[in-house]
């Protein structure tokens, strides 16, 4: 199946036929009931079935809703806000059990979670599954993402991050990946009417960046930039290259927050054992040349903020 505009999209990949796919199959109506009463095909919308049994891994599950979902809107639809931003891999946004998706400003389709939209930059197909470009992603996301409670690996909450921290999330995340960049997010907002729903959020986050600083490098980075931000502390400058009294390179930091002050985030699970005995040396020789080092982990960051907060408070007052 040819999407139009240009973009291939196979539902039979996810096992997703439509009516039409199905009589072009040989199977009518009688077929069609039997295989259904059999377990052989299931009818997930009007029209349109999935062959088999429902996937046991939840991702691929997922991934076979949204086809569904894609197919039940018709040509030219494309996976969009929370749906597209699973798909794209943003942080702070996960896979759910709504399957929002935009549609042409012509379509005559009327359902929930089917949204009119023109779009913004070309739609892109990432693992078979057409979505909104990564502007129109982030732009719709500032304008439906709420308030949510962290939830670690392990299954401990962490803190409340409200939409706005949820958008800096993607935000910097697209940026790392370099799907977007600051500038035409810059100029993008620019050029759109400030009615524009999500508009004032995406620029609430634009203006938290500092200018011209490189994007945080990972997740539990600028989660450790918002608790820094919310308490009222420097978040500094990022991925600072550090050399010592001669000029020799000694490490790139995460954030410099002062002078002599370097704030590390330690994601070991992430980390090789060559990456952590480097890690390792690098803030012992920072310590040598006399600098302030807080090194933080998924724990203090997610279940213990002020330990953060008070950790960084005592540097700042001492270097």
């Amino acid at each position: 199946m040819l999407y139009q505009g240009g973009m291939c999209f196979d539902p039979s990949c996810f096992g997703v036929l439509t009516r039409a796919h199905l009589a072009r199959l040989g199977m009518d109506t009688y077929r069609c009931r039997r295989a259904i009463e059999q377990g052989r095909l299931r009818r997930e919308r009007p029209g349109v079935f999935v062959v088999g049994a429902e996937p046991s891994e939840p991702v691929e599950r997922w991934r076979q809703r949204c086809a569904v979902a894609l197919v039940a809107a018709g040509p030219d639809a494309t996976l969009s806000r929370s749906a597209a931003g699973a798909l794209w891999g943003f942080d702070g946004v996960g896979i759910g059990t709504s399957i929002p998706v935009n549609v042409p400003l012509r379509s005559g389709v009327r359902r929930q979670g089917v949204h009119r939209r023109r779009a913004i930059g070309e739609p892109v197909c990432i693992d078979g599954l057409p979505a909104t470009s990564a502007e129109q992603t982030l732009l719709e996301l500032a304008g439906s993402l709420t308030a949510q409670r962290v939830t670690l690996p392990g299954g401990d909450l962490g803190q409340w991050l409200s939409g706005t921290d949820r958008v800096e999330l993607a935000l910097e995340s697209a940026l790392r990946r370099g799907v977007a960049s600051e500038g035409g997010l810059l100029a993008l907002a620019a050029q759109l009417p400030n009615r524009t729903q999500g508009l004032a959020v995406l620029d609430e986050a634009l203006q938290r960046r500092p200018p011209g600083q490189p994007p945080t490098e990972s997740y539990l980075e600028t989660r450790c930039v918002q608790v820094l931000r919310n308490a009222g502390l420097p978040t500094g400058e990022r991925q600072v290259q550090i050399e010592d009294d001669r000029g020799r390179f000694v490490g790139r930091v995460d954030l410099r927050v002062a002078a002599k002050v370097v704030v590390e985030v330690d994601g070991r699970a992430h980390h090789g054992e060559d990456r952590y005995r480097h890690d390792r040396r690098r803030w012992t020789r920072l310590s040598a040349l006399g600098y302030g080092v807080a090194v933080f982990t998924w724990e203090d960051v997610e279940l213990d903020p002020a330990f953060v907060v008070a950790e960084v408070r005592d540097l700042l007052a001492r270097y």
